[in-house]
């Protein structure tokens, strides 16, 4: 457990850290379910934003909205009368709306936070003379998913991880292995919360921030993520940036599941190296 850490109320300002972050499925071998992870997601967001910074997420809202629905909340009781959240939905998550629906998902955000939607090749569109394809295509829907993570990286200055899959659903990579690595490339700071198992347990023990308790083998027969990780690896010793935290910081945030400590060295962080997009 680490000492409970105060940053100015304007520490962030200027400052927008995406959020990557998903179950994994070592929650219950850990002990850990759901609710934990939308409770560091929430303290997180809550941290952030009292600390004058924005978040950048790529969600869905349907059917499922999962974490969209928690740092909307945390956005909206927090926001003060400022956005402080910009929500971007790919290709495949749009779609699912009509004009009208996407109209008033953004009178219900009001102030606290922006919608975007991009198209296949990550560029925001007009939501109000949209053109998209009918149906779904995998090939189409992979590539759009990986152009929706470019634009978080492009228009974000850190970013943090919690959990993740470490199976490619949406795309050919997992998302949050994918989102890690594009960050690392671009020499941004990386705040990585392992403690709750999956692809940011993987990239803790790629960057060699943990090596007890990791995540299980990957999946048989899916040598790229071994490959992506390699690339994390790789990444990080070619483009060294730091994060603000001390050595033994970043050992604690790899590998504890406790929200308050997580949200507290994660904004510590961010107050101590002042990342701009």
């Amino acid at each position: 457990m680490t000492d409970p850490v105060v940053v100015p109320a304007d520490a962030l300002r200027g400052v927008t850290v995406a959020f990557s972050v998903s179950e994994s499925a070592d929650l219950g071998r850990l002990g850990l379910t759901r609710e934990h992870c939308d409770l560091v997601v929430a303290e997180l967001a809550r941290a952030v934003i009292l600390a004058g910074g924005a978040i950048i997420y790529g969600g869905r809202l349907r059917p499922d909205p999962g974490f969209s629905s928690t740092l909307l909340d945390e956005a909206a009781r927090f926001a003060a009368g400022r956005e402080v959240m910009t929500l971007c939905l790919a290709e495949p998550e749009h779609r699912k709306f009509e004009v009208a629906e996407l109209a008033d998902l953004r009178r219900q955000f009001g102030l606290a936070a922006r919608l975007v939607c991009l198209d296949a090749d990550g560029d925001e569109i007009d939501q109000n003379n949209r053109s998209v394809p009918a149906a779904s295509d995998p090939l189409a829907d992979q590539i759009a998913y990986s152009s929706l993570r470019r634009y978080l990286a492009e228009h974000s200055g850190a970013r943090v991880i919690v959990g993740g899959q470490l199976a490619a659903t949406t795309s050919r990579v997992p998302g949050v292995l994918e989102e890690a690595l594009l960050s690392l490339r671009r020499a941004q700071p990386l705040f990585v919360a392992g403690g709750f198992g999956g692809a940011a347990a993987a990239v803790a023990k790629a960057l060699g921030l943990a090596f007890d308790d990791g995540p299980p083998d990957l999946p048989a027969g899916d040598a790229i993520f071994a490959d992506v990780l390699n690339e994390i690896t790789q990444a990080a010793s070619e483009q060294p940036t730091s994060n603000g935290l001390t050595d033994p910081q970043r050992r604690y945030l790899a590998v504890t599941h406790r929200p308050g400590d997580i949200a507290s060295l994660t904004v510590l962080g961010l107050s101590m190296s002042r990342p701009t997009v």
